[in-house]
């Protein structure tokens, strides 16, 4: 599942560097990172059918993550490099401070911390969940529900 999803990021990352002169702005990209990250919703389905020893499940899986992690990687680059050409442009005030290493500093340390937390919390949970029900398939569930929810509202007011 891994290897898919490095390879989904790998084929996101080129076609970004290859259409960077197409296309000026990375709106397609984080539609298509939207788009695609739905597919996530295959995985509740599988975890009620996973029979152990079944490779076949974990190679679907795997196959499913490409599109998804292309996404994802394409919508990233493409917006880190937006607003690096963005800042680049900009003259900043004080000669000892760099727009560009101010802002991507800031969104870098708010996306570690976002996701120490996040993963902490949301691990503790499918745990739980686990713990009671023998099964991650609820667990799953909610926390694609809400990942997606929060996603679109975001995504609705924020862009």
């Amino acid at each position: 599942m891994v290897s898919g999803s490095n390879l989904g990021e790998l084929i996101g990352a080129v076609f970004v560097l290859v259409t960077t002169t197409l296309i000026p702005t990375p709106m397609p990209f984080l539609r298509f990172d939207a788009l695609a990250l739905l597919i996530i919703w295959v995985v509740p389905s599988y975890s009620s059918q996973v029979v152990p020893n079944q490779v076949g499940y974990a190679w679907k899986i795997a196959g499913m993550f490409i599109p998804v992690s292309m996404g994802w990687a394409a919508g990233d680059v493409s917006l880190a490099a937006f607003i690096q050409a963005s800042l680049a442009r900009m003259e900043s005030e004080d000669p000892q401070v760099s727009a560009l290493g101010s802002v991507m500093a800031f969104l870098y340390s708010t996306y570690i911390i976002i996701y120490a937390i996040l993963g902490s919390l949301l691990g503790t949970y499918i745990d739980s969940v686990y713990a009671q029900d023998k099964n991650v398939y609820r667990a799953l569930v909610n926390v694609g529900g809400v990942h997606v929810s929060s996603s679109s509202y975001f995504h609705s007011h924020l862009l």
